[in-house]
C-alpha cells in the first residue's frame, strides 16, 4: 500500500496569527484533537536549534527577518506555516503497532535537511507534534525572494505570494502542485511518494479551526435533532394518554348503558302493554257507541287511537335500539400513533 508525503502551507498574515500559532503549539487553546497527557513529548526548534520549551513565533519571525536583512511590505504576509507529515502507517511499526522511533527520527532529519537546502536560514521555528493521531511538523518559515531595485540588486524581500502563491488562483494552484512535487521528491528516499493532486481528487483540507467549527455545527445539528425527537415523543405520549382516557370514559358509559338497559326494556314493555290495552278499549268504545256517538266523540276517540299508535311505534324503535343486538359489548383501545 503506497504511503504519501504530505505538504501543506498557509500564510501568516499578521503577528496576531503568529501569536495564535504559538498558543496552539503550547496547547493554550482548547482542543480535542490532541492528547494532553502526551503533549510533553512534543519537540521544538528555534532557527534550526532544538530547544526545550515552545517557541514564540513572533519573536522567531522578527529574528529571522533581521538575520536575513530582509525587507517586508506593508499589508503582506510576514511568514508561512508549513504542515509536513506522511500517511499514518508510515510511522507505525507493524510488529508492535507503535510508532517507530528510529524511522521518525530519520524523517525529522530528512525534513530539516530538505528545508535548509531549499530555504537556507529561513526556518524561524518548528514544532514536532507527537500528541496527535499522527506525527507532523509545523514549520514557521520566512519566504524570501530576491528583488532588484534601481539602487540595489538581489534585495532579500519577504513575499508569500512570490514563493507559495501566484497572481491568480489557477497560478497559485500550479505553484502548490510544484511544491508538493518537490516535497515528495525530497521524501522519496524514505519510501514516501506523491499523492494524487487536489485538482483531481477535489478533496477539501481543513485547518484545526475549520474542523472544530464543522464538528461544532454537526454537534449542534445532532443536539437539535435529539431535542426534536424528545418533543415528538412527548407529544405522542400525551396523545396516547388522552386517547386511553377517552376509551376508559367510553367504556364506563357503555357499562352504565348495559346496567340500565334491562330496566329500560322492562319499562318500555310495560308501557307498550298499557298502550295495547288502551287501544283495545278505544276500539271497543268505538264499536259500542256506533251511530249514537257524536262526531266530536268519534274524532276524540280516533285522535286517542292515533296517539297511542304513534307512542307504540316510538317505543318499538327505542326497544329495538336498546336490544343486545344493537349495543356493542366492548370497545378496543385505538392503536397508538407511535405505532403508525
Amino acid at each position: 500500500m503506497p504511503q504519501f508525503a504530505i505538504f501543506r502551507v498557509l500564510p501568516i498574515k499578521k503577528m496576531i496569527d503568529a501569536t495564535n500559532a504559538t498558543r496552539h503549539g503550547g496547547r493554550c487553546d482548547r482542543g480535542t484533537h490532541y492528547d494532553a497527557e502526551r503533549t510533553s513529548l512534543n519537540r521544538h526548534w528555534f532557527r534550526g536549534t532544538e530547544v526545550a520549551a515552545p517557541v514564540e513565533w513572533p519573536q522567531a519571525i522578527m529574528a529571522t527577518i533581521e538575520a536575513l536583512g530582509a525587507r517586508t511590505r506593508a499589508g503582506a504576509p510576514i511568514a508561512a506555516e508549513l504542515l509536513l507529515t506522511a500517511s499514518p502507517p508510515f510511522f507505525i511499526e507493524p510488529t508492535t503497532g507503535e510508532w517507530n522511533g528510529e524511522k521518525l527520527e530519520r524523517w525529522v532529519e530528512a525534513n530539516f535537511g530538505a528545508l535548509e537546502k531549499r530555504f537556507p536560514g529561513q526556518v524561524a521555528a518548528a514544532r514536532l507534534d507527537l500528541d496527535e493521531a499522527s506525527p507532523h511538523l509545523a514549520v514557521c518559515l520566512v519566504p524570501i525572494y530576491r528583488k532588484s531595485t534601481k539602487h540595489r540588486k538581489d534585495v532579500p524581500t519577504v513575499s508569500y505570494r512570490r514563493v507559495f502563491g501566484g497572481e491568480t488562483i489557477a497560478e497559485a494552484s500550479l505553484t502548490m502542485i510544484g511544491w508538493q512535487d518537490w516535497y515528495a521528491e525530497a521524501m522519496a528516499p524514505l519510501g514516501l511518494s506523491r499523492g494524487v493532486p487536489k485538482l483531481i481528487t477535489h478533496r477539501e483540507h481543513l485547518t484545526h479551526q475549520q474542523y472544530a467549527r464543522r464538528m461544532h455545527e454537526k454537534e449542534t445539528e445532532l443536539t437539535q435533532a435529539i431535542e426534536d425527537n424528545r418533543r415528538r415523543d412527548q407529544k405522542l405520549r400525551e396523545i396516547r394518554e388522552r386517547l386511553h382516557a377517552e376509551v376508559r370514559a367510553y367504556q364506563c358509559d357503555l357499562q352504565d348503558f348495559k346496567t340500565n338497559k334491562a330496566a329500560f326494556i322492562k319499562e318500555t314493555a310495560a308501557r307498550r302493554a298499557d298502550l295495547r290495552v288502551q287501544m283495545q278499549w278505544i276500539g271497543e268504545a268505538i264499536a259500542e257507541l256506533g251511530a249514537i256517538a257524536t262526531s266530536q266523540e268519534r274524532r276524540r276517540l280516533t285522535t286517542m287511537k292515533h296517539a297511542a299508535l304513534q307512542e307504540m311505534a316510538t317505543l318499538s324503535g327505542a326497544a329495538e335500539m336498546a336490544s343486545p343486538d344493537n349495543a356493542p359489548d366492548k370497545i378496543s383501545a385505538p392503536s397508538s400513533p407511535a405505532a403508525s
